[in-house]
């Protein structure tokens, strides 16, 4: 009995070892004046304001990007993002004579940057591992640009000097891509059907909560809307609303009640422009103009 608890105590204490040496790995690679370019595939990347406000970008298992784990992640800020990641390099070091300004700006306006990729509590040869998680692969501050904007000033995560980096070919505005923004990182597009992708529309109105909600696109595409505090499998009685579906390309129904169970009504008196102009509301719909 001693025997084998003596055993499970030194295993306990090797996985121990080997998860520590790998965070002393992990924090040992991510400083240094190197390059500071990222190989490995990165899964988030974290951005910190100077007010401490952060933004959180990162992969899910559908490999799509979101923010702060709610919204969908605009691709071509993500896109820029990675590709400055992937090719940043340092420039040259800071002067003697400006290193104590370069800090104090740093100190003052800089945004955090932190860069993940996957990794092991135990790694293993090759890219094997025991018990994932999210490895830490970069980790630096980014502020203004240099005197003649061909690099942007950087300080590495436990470096005390601060140098200035750049993407080849680009040069500096490494703060803009690291901008801590919520919205600049947020997809813009709410929804964005043609009329042609849309085979029903279906609206609730009520004089309390403002409740609406569509249904829209093939193969069961859709979205909906509510009031805060709303639910979408409430008690719809005593609401009024209407069903515009389409049968066939270019022919449509309507149904005054939300649910199919009103009559028909005839709408071919009604002019083909004001129903053009209403399903075209659905095209490149962008939340910041609702």
């Amino acid at each position: 009995m001693k025997r084998k608890h003596f055993l499970t105590l030194g295993l306990a204490v090797l996985v121990f070892l080997l998860a520590l040496f790998a965070v002393l790995l992990e924090n040992s690679g991510a400083a240094g004046h190197g390059r500071l370019r990222v190989q490995e595939e990165i899964v988030a990347v974290c951005l910190t304001g100077t007010e401490g406000v952060q933004v959180s970008i990162e992969k899910d298992e559908e490999d799509r990007w979101l923010l702060n784990g709610e919204f969908m992640a605009n691709e071509l800020a993500v896109r820029e993002m990675r590709s400055a990641l992937r090719n940043l390099e340092v420039r040259r070091p800071v002067p003697f004579s400006e290193m104590q300004a370069i800090t104090g700006q740093l100190d003052e306006t800089g945004a955090g940057v932190e860069v993940f990729g996957k990794g092991h509590w135990i790694p293993l040869p090759g890219d094997r591992g025991l018990f994932p998680r999210q490895r830490k692969l970069k980790h630096f501050v980014v502020g203004e640009d240099s005197h003649d904007g061909g690099g942007s000033f950087l300080r590495v995560h436990g470096e005390n000097d601060p140098l200035e980096a750049y993407v080849p070919g680009v040069g500096g505005g490494l703060k803009k891509v690291f901008n801590p923004e919520e919205r600049i990182w947020r997809d813009p597009v709410v929804i964005d059907l043609e009329p042609s992708e849309i085979i029903r529309v279906r609206a609730v109105f009520s004089a309390f909560s403002g409740f609406s909600a569509f249904s829209a696109g093939e193969e069961g595409l859709a979205s909906e809307q509510a009031a805060p505090g709303e639910s979408h499998a409430s008690d719809h009685a005593g609401r009024e609303g209407f069903v515009l579906e389409q049968s066939d390309p270019g022919v449509y129904h309507l149904f005054d009640h939300f649910d199919h169970t009103g009559a028909e009504i005839d709408i071919s008196r009604l002019r083909s422009e004001r129903l053009h102009r209403y399903l075209n509301a659905f095209s490149g719909l962008y939340y910041e103009r609702l």
